[in-house]
């Protein structure tokens, strides 16, 4: 009867006023990215983020969001139950946490139910079409993402083992660090800096390269041929919430294993 307006849709739904919002164009696959990226996920995996093109309705069900298998049949209980969904504050990234309960192992919901993904098996993150917007327009379209379970990593970080390409100096050219597997490109974004060797920051812009295995930094400046500081924060994760020295599937008192928590490289001349 309204065809695609609603009160939803509307600027405002008091009496009497009748300025309306148009419904935007239906998404198409691309306007939505999903992190991780790779084609290939651990079983332990604890997070997917969703980049909406526009802000979301705060507001989601098991109708608007599902992880299915290979057969198509959706993954109960796969993610954590929110009180409030986890929105960024322009409500445009959707975090999703795998539950915790059924990742690590030893714990009830573990044993019971077993991890969502398992390896060697296909699965889907699919959005549907009925999703709404902060305007209470639909995405219109059915999105999905699908990917590959690897074995589960079970390995802490270790930035020592990290190659890393160092630019020249006097170039502006990026410094390349390759942290060996894909990790959490929030976390990436947010605890990896460049300093100079006193300690002071180096402004640049960050990059994420092959499926967010590797992290790029272009400095706004050349560089100077004097050593540099890669500081590592402790909070830095993989896609399965390791962090450096400790793996996030570990007994309550497994210790921590010493890291380097500082890379020093010095660019060279080119002559």
């Amino acid at each position: 009867m309204f065809a695609k307006w609603s009160c939803l849709a509307l600027a405002s739904c008091a009496f009497g006023e009748s300025a309306m919002t148009e419904c935007p164009p239906p998404v198409l696959a691309n306007d939505i990215e999903v992190f991780p990226s790779a084609e290939r996920l651990p079983e332990n995996l604890l997070r997917f983020y969703l980049y909406f093109p526009r802000p979301m309705d705060r507001d989601i069900s098991s109708v608007d969001i599902q992880l299915v298998d290979f057969e198509g049949e959706d993954e109960l209980q796969a993610f954590l139950p929110m009180r409030y969904e986890l929105w960024s504050s322009d409500r445009r990234r959707l975090t999703l946490i795998l539950d915790p309960g059924r990742v690590k192992t030893g714990l009830k919901a573990h044993e019971t139910y077993g991890r969502a993904l398992k390896a060697s098996n296909r699965f889907e993150l699919k959005v549907f079409r009925g999703m709404k917007d902060a305007n209470g327009c639909a995405l219109d379209t059915d999105v999905s993402f699908g990917f590959s379970v690897k074995a589960a990593e079970r390995d802490s970080l270790k930035p020592e083992t990290w190659s890393i390409d160092v630019p020249a100096a006097g170039s502006r050219a990026a410094l390349q660090v390759d942290l060996g597997r894909p990790h959490d490109h929030l976390s990436m974004a947010y605890r990896i800096r460049i300093s100079s060797e006193d300690g002071q920051p180096i402004a640049g812009r960050i990059g994420l390269e092959a499926e967010e295995r590797i992290w790029t930094f272009v400095p706004n400046g050349p560089w100077m041929a004097a050593p540099h500081k890669i500081s590592i924060d402790e909070r830095l994760e993989d896609l399965a919430g390791n962090r450096p020295g400790v793996v996030f599937d570990r007994a309550a008192d497994a210790p921590m294993i010493d890291w380097v928590r500082e890379i020093i490289f010095v660019p060279q001349s080119e002559n």
